[in-house]
């Protein structure tokens, strides 16, 4: 169960105060309580998912070098292999540039 905190209440709280209303752009109010609430949405979800059983396959996995998770503990839920590339890049720049074509090329090797 998420804590409270995550409510409406607190969301709208959040989104007044000053150092996230100076740092965040967005249209309107409603734009932020709306994302807010998808994101509280998301991680109820997945805090209340339960697998039913393991992935019986390989997994490769394209993530970031500065993490402290070395597989994300895929390798608990994985009855294959699990190959870690990791990328100097965060979420906007593995999607740009030589780390783009990086990511390409591991998809193009999977084909």
């Amino acid at each position: 169960m998420l804590p409270q905190r995550l409510g409406k209440e607190h969301i709208t709280k959040t989104i007044s105060s000053k150092p996230f209303s100076s740092t965040v752009k967005f249209v309107n109010r409603k734009q932020v309580v709306d994302a807010f609430s998808r994101y509280r949405h998301r991680l109820h979800m997945g805090n209340e998912y339960v697998m039913g059983g393991t992935y019986p396959g390989d997994v490769t996995l394209i993530k970031r070098s500065q993490t402290t998770s070395p597989d994300y503990r895929l390798s608990e839920v994985c009855e294959g292999h699990v190959n870690v590339i990791n990328v100097d890049a965060d979420h906007r720049s593995i999607i740009v540039g030589e780390n783009a074509q990086l990511v390409a090329d591991v998809i193009k090797t999977m084909t």
